[in-house]
């Protein structure tokens, strides 16, 4: 196998922040080189490729995992080492039963368990399919002989946030497809409707008012440059992902898309919904709180809510309180801290862990819910505005068309 030069960014033993490049011959492959370190890793990318490589992959032709099917077979696997199957024999089941990139997965860590490794040591090398989380409860699972119970937490844990997106997704799918639907109107009468009232309008010569010279203006240029804008667009969506895939760039977008009224409050209460909510599995299941709270930050899927973790993992190590510590982070509401501060006090930080899931999950159904409402109409209005708008500009000549004509 080839090995690539991978750039990370980790943290080291006592908390100090690295960055570095490690050689290895793919993902899994690194994280376990930097855990081997006695690193954690933050963030991991391929820092030499070529803008014709990945950046124009199309990734929504590709097979991926769908969360449901990968929790099916985790829970499936459960369910036959519960009743004593083998777990050569379970694998063998779960391999002929999965399909296209689930099925590759799950042969090669079949193949690795055959190699003598432990299980969670297979699935590590896989990060693109198993999750930190499914990896971490499978290694505590391993550890206190209760592999089972273990599989069937991540399987529900991986359930609820594969839910939890969904809900998301479905919010944000109507804004989507309207503002979608709108560049498409906009960019099908610049083609093929306004050149025919250009035409019109320079035949009669006159004056024509500033709104229709503003759209004719825009229609000419739209036409006579649109391949430039398309590669231009390429390149720049090919540049974002190079920059986010910085920790720089990453952290910037994330606290960006934050700021976004309505919209960065339902990402930042997901995202505090799945951090809590693995924080409080992985915590039940025996995994040290530090170790815990770095999982929980990067399955939290947002840069900022992941640094707040980091700086809560040095503020522990340090004497610091948990709750103490995400109360001086303006991003963390002041409930979150304080039903953490009350399972410290009482020493059942678990039960509050999992509460705090609770309400934040239910927040996220009742903000989906508030953004489809508040959004709807108001996109309707921006739809009709905008083609009204165009509409309205290409007429107006019209009223004048006595004058124009003589």
């Amino acid at each position: 196998m080839t090995s690539t030069l991978w750039t990370y960014a980790a943290m080291d033993g006592d908390g100090n922040a690295v960055t570095g490049e490690v050689r290895a011959g793919s993902e899994g492959d690194a994280v376990t080189r930097l855990r081997d370190l006695g690193y954690r890793p933050l963030s991991l990318h391929e820092p030499h490729r070529g803008l014709l490589s990945r950046d124009f992959q199309f990734d929504w032709l590709s097979a991926k995992v769908k969360p449901a099917e990968l929790a099916g077979s985790i829970r499936q696997l459960a369910a036959m080492l519960r009743a004593g199957v083998p777990m050569m024999r379970g694998l063998n089941v779960i391999v002929e039963q999965s399909r296209d990139q689930l099925e590759t997965a799950w042969s090669a860590v079949r193949t690795d368990i055959e190699s003598g490794d432990a299980l969670s040591v297979a699935l590590e090398r896989h990060p693109r399919v198993f999750d930190t989380v499914l990896v971490s409860l499978v290694r505590a699972g391993e550890a206190s002989g209760t592999l089972d119970q273990a599989l069937t937490q991540a399987a529900t844990a991986l359930e609820r946030r594969a839910a939890l997106r969904r809900k998301v997704r479905s919010a944000l799918a109507y804004p989507i497809a309207v503002l979608t639907l709108v560049g498409v109107v906009v960019l099908a009468m610049s083609l093929f409707v306004v050149p025919v009232f250009e035409s019109v309008y320079a035949d009669l010569g006159g004056e024509l008012p500033l709104p229709t010279v503003i759209v004719l203006t825009a229609s000419g240029f739209v036409r006579r440059n649109i391949f430039v804008l398309i590669g231009a667009g390429f390149l720049a969506r090919a540049a974002l992902r190079k920059w986010k895939a910085t920790p720089k760039g990453e952290l910037a977008l994330a606290t960006l898309v934050l700021r976004i009224p309505v919209v960065g409050d339902l990402i930042r209460r997901t995202a505090l919904a799945r951090a809590a909510r693995s924080l409080a599995v992985l915590a039940a299941s025996g995994v040290p709180l530090l170790e815990a709270l770095d999982i929980a930050g990067r399955v939290s899927g947002n840069a900022v809510i992941r640094t707040v973790f980091a700086d809560a993992t040095e503020a522990i190590r340090n004497g610091r309180t948990l709750s103490s510590e995400l109360a001086d982070h303006p991003v963390i509401p002041p409930l979150f801290a304080q039903v953490i501060a009350v399972g410290e006090e009482s020493g059942d930080l678990t039960e509050m862990l999992a509460l705090v899931g609770d309400v934040y999950e239910a927040e996220v159904d009742t903000a989906a819910e508030s953004f489809s409402s508040i959004a709807e109409p108001l996109l309707i209005a921006f739809l009709g505005i905008v083609v009204g708008g165009i509409v309205l500009s290409l007429y107006l000549p019209m009223f004048r068309l006595v004058d124009l004509v003589q």
